[in-house]
């Protein structure tokens, strides 16, 4: 069965209400990683809240925006848009340094970064949920 899947058989103290999970998110394939969240609240009554940094986390100035799983990624959502064209990344080296909107970076891009230039691209494109089970599981 599909809760078995999960490692759970609906008995286990893991699958009661109130379980907890904490979601580490490197976006790549949006669409796929919504279905994952989807499934997990269809499925495992799972509601997620995005966690943000403390402003002072070195980190927090590249965290991704507030979008949430359902809006990340989703070339329907004017706000998803906004945020991959409106976010800019410094590309390259020297004089050869240009900015690129997130949305467009390409591999090719991504071979001309610095290694602090990838590193803020892949923090960009980073978010953690925090995961609650609710009450009344029970797999579709």
């Amino acid at each position: 069965s599909e809760a078995d899947s999960c490692g759970g058989d609906g008995n286990d103290e893991q699958d009661q209400e109130g379980g907890k999970l904490l979601l580490a998110v490197r976006w790549r394939k949006p669409n796929l990683e919504r279905t994952f969240f989807q499934q997990l609240v269809d499925q495992h009554n799972f509601t997620f809240q995005l966690l943000t940094p403390p402003a002072a986390c070195s980190t927090a100035r590249h965290y991704p925006t507030t979008l949430n799983w359902q809006n990340y990624g989703d070339e329907t959502n004017h706000a998803s848009n906004a945020y991959f064209s409106q976010t800019k990344l410094s590309v390259g080296k020297g004089t050869d340094v240009m900015d690129v909107s997130l949305g467009d970076i390409t591999e090719e891009h991504q071979t001309k970064m610095t290694n602090d230039q990838y590193d803020v691209f892949e923090q960009c494109q980073m978010q953690i949920y925090l995961g609650t089970r609710g009450k009344n599981h029970s797999p579709k």
